[in-house]
């Protein structure tokens, strides 16, 4: 939501209710995997908009306590490793939150959520999300090697991505992913 710059206002509507779903599917099954990932997804999502460093402190520690609590219920799911490397590409990238070890902390992570889910959507999983997980993933791999200018790293996720959408015939997916790895060539 916060990238509809056209209208701001929308863009933090659909946040607020995301929020707010999250919140009420969590009231009503406080171990939805879903909802449990999909809050500090949003709160680390958000910090993007947050103009002073201090809200950008509370808020990734809002990240920080829910991916605990995903963590919690969900320690070896591909679901929290997705948010643990979300969580640490997005500190890497903001000079007042990050660390040395941040880069390497997610590429790790979403290393392992990359593995999880390709197994979970290859074996058919019961669950849908491990397919979409796994695409979303190996996307933001990509570009996030890209933006660190491991143009190599983010071609083998780029060859992936192209595999995957060759496999599913989705000609408009891999045809922008043809072209992004023709420019880290």
């Amino acid at each position: 939501g916060y990238w509809i710059s056209a209208n701001p206002e929308k863009g933090k509507n659909l946040v607020d209710a995301a929020i707010r779903d999250s919140e009420n599917a969590l009231y009503y099954d406080p171990k939805n995997v879903i909802a449990l990932g999909n809050l500090p997804i949003i709160y680390l999502l958000s910090l993007w908009s947050i103009p002073t460093t201090s809200g950008k402190i509370f808020t990734a520690r809002k990240a920080f306590v829910q991916l605990d609590d995903l963590n919690f219920h969900y320690p070896n799911h591909y679901m929290t490793n997705l948010v643990r490397g979300l969580y640490y590409r997005l500190k890497a990238r903001m000079v007042s939150l990050s660390s040395e070890s941040d880069y390497d902390n997610a590429i790790k992570y979403l290393d392992i959520s990359i593995n999880q889910s390709r197994n979970g959507a290859k074996n058919m999983s019961s669950e849908p999300l491990a397919k979409k997980i796994y695409e979303e993933t190996l996307k933001t791999t990509a570009y996030f090697k890209e933006s660190y200018q491991d143009f190599s790293g983010a071609i083998s996720y780029y060859n992936e991505l192209i595999d995957l959408y060759k496999k599913e015939n989705k000609m408009d997916r891999l045809a922008e992913n043809l072209d992004n790895k023709i420019r880290n060539y």
